[in-house]
């Protein structure tokens, strides 16, 4: 009965407390002021109905790789039918930190073909995922990360994209990277880079429920026109 009882308490804290998480990691984007929106989805969105999806969005981003290997195991069919509706498309790979940035290039380039028609090439650098973020110098990450930058970069003849979140901006990025367009997280008010750089692309929410996407997506907008967000990278 005890047992019961405390049970009980903590689901009914949960369906208290849950409301608050979700606005932990969500912020209102203005429509007036950024109105070309999108989001990212990757396998842990499920298996996604696109033209229901991409209703009331102008873009989107699907993770393609990670690391030097590994392949998202719905890249190739969200690719295929993201590309079949109106959304202007493009990829990211998620960087890990201890692993040859050739490598990782090369994993993505394997598995991403890219038109004009697409977005840059993106480079997923965030400290959450990479196990080893606390024990390798920040001066070996930004090797890495250059070696995987200017791989792509030669390969695809443009500046990827760098996509980050703000604790991992200010150890790796902050200062560094200039050519490359930065898309960044934040859940908590409208961004504004330590540094005084401008920022691309700004994802807002990180519990986002979609027609057409079974589980919580990430939203996104461009911080720009609709317009220079379809010239954008070109």
């Amino acid at each position: 009965m005890a047992f019961l009882l405390m049970k009980t308490r903590v689901l009914i804290f949960l369906f208290f407390l849950l409301p608050f998480l979700s606005k932990a990691q969500e912020v209102h984007a203005s429509k007036k002021k950024y109105p070309a929106r999108g989001f990212d989805v990757s396998a842990h969105s499920g298996t996604i109905q696109w033209e229901k999806a991409s209703k009331g969005f102008h873009f989107a981003f699907i993770k393609a790789t990670e690391g030097s290997w590994y392949k998202d195991s719905q890249f190739r069919r969200n690719w295929e039918k993201g590309r079949k509706t109106h959304l202007r498309m493009g990829a990211y790979h998620f960087f890990k930190f201890h692993i040859s940035g050739i490598k990782q290039a090369e994993n993505f380039i394997e598995n991403v073909r890219l038109t004009k028609k697409d977005f840059p090439p993106v480079v997923d650098v965030e400290e959450w995922g990479n196990y080893y973020a606390k024990t390798l110098p920040t001066k070996s990450i930004k090797r890495e990360l250059r070696s995987m930058i200017n791989r792509l970069k030669k390969h695809y003849g443009r500046n990827p994209i760098i996509y980050s979140n703000i604790s991992t901006y200010n150890r790796i990025i902050k200062g560094d990277f200039k050519a490359n367009p930065i898309w960044i997280v934040a859940f908590n008010s409208q961004p504004r880079l330590s540094d005084g750089r401008k920022w691309v692309f700004w994802q807002h929410s990180h519990v986002a429920r979609i027609p057409g996407i079974p589980h919580l997506a990430d939203l996104n907008v461009f911080n720009g026109s609709v317009a220079q967000m379809k010239a954008f990278g070109k």
